[in-house]
C-alpha cells in the first residue's frame, strides 16, 4: 500500500515540477537555453518545441518564404519598411537605389557590373540642370548621404569643345558675356602648336596695370609685352619694353614691309631709344599722293602748330607752324634770349663765307644735277656747326644765314666807307 501510495505522488509531483521548468517568452530572446531539463518528459519537450516555433514566428514574421543573406532580405528580418533600406522605400531608377538610408536621402547608389557610370555601373545620380557634374573617388563611383556630401574645396576647371556661345548675364555696372573677378585676374591662352610648345600667351590686371605677357610652358621664364597703367578711369600710359638684341624687342608695329600685301608697303614703328634706331619711324610705299607722315591741327582760326619740338627739360626747341595770316610754312628755332646769357657783337664772318665753296654736282642715285651747292665733308672745315655727321653727313644750310647777314652787314659798312672817301676826294 505503502509503494502504492509513492508512486501515485510521484506520477503527479513529476509533471507538476516538469510544467515549472517550461518557461514563457515571446520573442527569440525571451528563450531559455537550459530548457528543456534533461528530467522532463517527453511531453514537456513537445511543449519547448511549441514554444520556440512561436517565438519564432513572431519574431520573424513577414518571412513568406526562402530568403538569402542579402541586405534587404536581412533587413526584412527586423520588420522594419520606413527608416531601413528596403525595396518597399526605394525610388525610380534600380532594383535598389537606396532613396532612404537611416531616414536620410542619399545622392545616389550604382550597381557594380551595370553601364552608364563611371566603372561599369548604373543608376549614377545625375543633375538635371544645364551642367551635369559626377562625384568621382579614384577610379570608382561612389553614392554618399545627401546630408554628408562635402563642399567644393576647389574651383571646377571644365574642358569645353566645340564652338562656345556666351550669353550676357548682368553684373554689377554693365551686362557683359565674360566676366573674371579676383585679387589676380588672369586669363592664358595656350598654343599647342609650336615645335617646344612655348606659346602661352596671358592677359592680368595686377597693380592697377593691365598686362599682356608670354611665358613658356612651366611659367619659368616670362616676359611682358604691353602695360597699360591707369589712375581710377582715367589711363595713364601705354608701355611697351625695352628694346631687345638688334633693337627687334619693344617695337610697335603697323602693316608689313612685304610689297606684296595690300598695305601698299606701309610700315610704322615706335620702340624705346637705342643707338642706330629712330624712336619712330614712318614709311610709305609709291602710292601717288601718299604721306608718309601726316600732321593736322584742325583749329580754323590764328597759326596751327603742327610739330612742336621739346627736350627733356620740357623746353621748346623749334616749331613748324602754318601762319594763316601770311599762308606760309614757319620753321622756328628757339632764340629766347632768357635762356641766352653773355651777349657781345659777334666777329667779322668774312673768313666763314670766304671758306664756303659752292660746287656745282651730280646726285649718284638719280643723276640729276644741282649747280650751286655744297658738300658737308668741305663745309665743315668751314662752319662745322652746319654738319651734321653720321652714316651719311647732312647740312642745316639755315645756319649759315646769321653768317651771311654777318657778311652783308660788312660788305654794307665797307660799301659806306668807300662812298665816303670817293665823296672827299671830289
Amino acid at each position: 500500500m505503502r509503494n502504492k501510495i509513492v508512486a501515485l505522488l510521484t506520477g503527479l509531483l513529476i509533471p507538476v515540477i516538469a510544467f515549472c521548468g517550461l518557461e514563457a517568452g515571446t520573442y527569440i530572446s525571451d528563450l531559455v537555453a537550459t530548457n528543456p531539463l534533461g528530467s522532463d518528459l517527453a511531453s514537456t519537450i513537445d511543449d519547448h518545441i511549441r514554444l520556440v516555433k512561436s517565438t519564432i514566428k513572431t519574431t520573424f514574421p513577414n518571412i513568406n518564404g526562402a530568403i538569402s543573406s542579402t541586405d534587404e532580405e536581412l533587413s526584412l528580418l527586423a520588420g522594419k519598411t520606413g527608416t531601413v533600406w528596403t525595396s518597399a522605400n526605394d525610388g525610380v531608377g534600380s532594383t535598389l537605389d537606396a532613396d532612404l538610408l537611416d531616414g536620410v536621402s542619399s545622392s545616389g547608389y550604382c550597381v557594380t557590373g551595370g553601364t552608364g557610370c563611371p566603372g561599369g555601373i548604373t543608376g549614377f545620380a545625375n543633375p538635371t540642370g544645364t551642367i551635369g557634374l559626377s562625384a568621382v573617388n579614384g577610379s570608382a563611383a561612389t553614392a554618399m548621404r545627401s546630408d554628408g556630401a562635402p563642399a567644393l574645396s576647389q574651383s571646377i576647371a571644365p574642358t569645353m569643345t566645340g564652338v562656345w556661345t556666351f550669353t550676357k548675364v548682368a553684373t554689377t555696372g554693365a551686362d557683359v558675356p565674360i566676366y573674371v573677378s579676383s585679387s589676380f585676374p588672369r586669363i592664358s591662352l595656350n598654343e599647342t602648336s609650336g615645335a617646344a610648345n612655348n606659346k602661352l600667351w596671358h592677359f592680368s590686371a595686377t597693380g592697377e596695370q593691365l598686362v599682356g605677357g608670354i611665358e613658356d610652358d612651366a611659367h619659368t621664364a616670362a616676359s611682358n609685352w604691353l602695360t597699360v597703367d591707369r589712375t581710377g578711369t582715367t589711363v595713364d600710359a601705354v608701355a611697351f619694353p625695352a628694346d631687345g638684341t638688334g633693337g627687334v624687342g619693344g617695337l610697335f608695329r603697323i602693316g608689313t614691309a612685304n610689297t606684296s600685301s595690300g598695305l601698299s608697303n606701309s610700315l610704322a614703328t615706335i620702340r624705346t631709344t637705342t643707338s642706330g634706331n629712330a624712336a619712330l619711324n614712318v614709311r610709305m610705299g609709291g602710292a601717288t599722293n601718299s604721306a608718309g607722315l601726316s600732321v593736322h591741327n584742325e583749329l580754323t582760326s590764328g597759326d596751327n602748330n603742327l610739330v612742336v619740338f621739346l627736350t627733356d627739360t620740357a623746353t621748346v626747341r623749334g616749331s613748324i607752324t602754318y601762319d594763316r595770316g601770311g599762308g606760309l610754312i614757319l620753321y622756328g628755332a628757339t632764340s629766347d634770349a632768357r635762356l641766352k646769357k653773355n651777349f657781345k657783337p659777334s666777329a667779322s664772318a668774312r673768313s666763314v663765307i670766304d671758306c664756303i665753296q659752292i660746287e656745282s654736282y651730280d646726285w649718284r642715285e638719280t643723276g640729276n644735277h644741282v649747280e650751286h651747292g655744297v658738300v658737308a665733308q668741305r663745309l665743315d672745315k668751314c662752319a662745322p656747326y652746319a654738319v651734321s655727321k653720321g652714316k651719311v653727313w647732312q647740312v642745316d644750310k639755315s645756319t649759315l644765314i646769321p653768317a651771311l647777314i654777318k657778311y652783308t652787314q660788312e660788305l654794307e659798312q665797307r660799301l659806306a666807307r668807300l662812298e665816303a672817301n670817293a665823296a672827299r676826294r671830289h
